[in-house]
C-alpha cells in the first residue's frame, strides 16, 4: 500500500505521472541559440581560413609555372642564339643606335637573341623579350616574347632590322602579367659580353611574389 504522504505533488511530478513532457524554457532555447551560433561562428571561421590557404597555395603554383615557363623559353630560344643584345627599353630613341647597346654591367628591359647564317654575316632569326613601358604604380608591367624568322636573311643592322618591329603588334607569346626587374629596377643585365643574367620579381595578386633569376649564355 503508497504511503500517500510520501508522494511527491509538484508540477513536474505530477505532469512526469500524466505522460506529459515539458517543453523548453525560454532561457533554454537562448542557450542553444548561443551555443549554435558560436559553432557555426568556428565553422565559418575555419572554411575562411581553408580558403585563404587554398587561395595563396593556387597562387603559389601559378607563379612556380611562370618561373618555369620564363626559364624554359629564355634557355631554348637563348642558348642556341649567336648573340645578343640588350637595349634599355623599347622606345625608338632606345634602340635606334649602335651606341644604344648595353655593355658589360649595364641593363636594360628589352633583349635579343639574334641568329645568323654560317658565317654570321646576315641575321635569319630574332627572338625578343621585354616588359611594357607603361607599368603600374608599383613599377610592374608585363613580360612578352616574340619569334620572328627573317626571310630572306638580312645583311642589315640589328638597330635597322628592329626599326620596323611594332612591339605592340609583334607578340608571339605574353609570358608573365605582372613582373618587376631585379637589377637596378631592369630584367636585363650583360654579364662580360657573353652572357645575359635575367633577374624578376614574378607577381600573383598583391600579396604573392617570388624573386627568380638565371644567367644564359649563348653558343657563339
Amino acid at each position: 500500500m503508497i504511503n500517500a504522504k510520501n508522494r511527491c505533488v509538484c508540477d513536474r511530478c505530477l505532469k512526469s505521472r500524466s505522460g506529459k513532457t515539458e517543453g523548453m524554457t525560454l532561457i533554454e532555447i537562448m542557450i542553444v541559440l548561443v551555443v549554435s551560433s558560436i559553432a557555426i561562428s568556428g565553422m565559418l571561421a575555419l572554411n575562411v581560413v581553408f580558403f585563404k590557404i587554398n587561395f595563396s597555395s593556387a597562387q603559389e603554383n601559378l607563379i612556380n609555372g611562370n618561373m618555369r615557363e620564363v626559364q624554359i623559353e629564355h634557355f631554348m630560344k637563348g642558348s642556341q642564339a649567336d648573340y645578343f643584345v640588350i637595349y634599355e627599353s623599347t622606345k625608338r630613341t632606345d634602340r635606334d643606335e649602335l651606341k644604344d647597346r648595353k655593355m658589360d654591367g649595364e641593363f636594360g628591359n628589352l633583349l635579343f637573341f639574334v641568329y645568323t647564317e654560317e658565317g654570321g654575316n646576315k641575321i635569319n632569326r630574332l627572338v625578343g623579350f621585354w616588359s611594357r613601358s607603361v607599368t603600374d604604380s608599383l613599377g610592374r608591367s608585363s613580360l612578352l616574347m616574340f619569334d620572328e624568322n627573317i626571310t630572306p636573311a638580312s645583311n642589315q643592322s640589328l638597330e635597322d632590322l628592329i626599326q620596323s618591329i611594332r612591339f605592340t603588334q609583334n607578340v608571339s607569346k605574353n609570358l608573365v602579367n605582372l613582373v618587376k626587374g631585379q637589377s637596378d629596377g631592369y630584367l636585363f643585365s650583360n654579364l662580360d659580353g657573353r652572357s645575359v643574367l635575367v633577374a624578376m620579381q614574378i607577381f600573383q595578386g598583391n600579396q604573392n611574389s617570388r624573386v627568380h633569376s638565371f644567367s644564359i649564355r649563348p653558343r657563339g
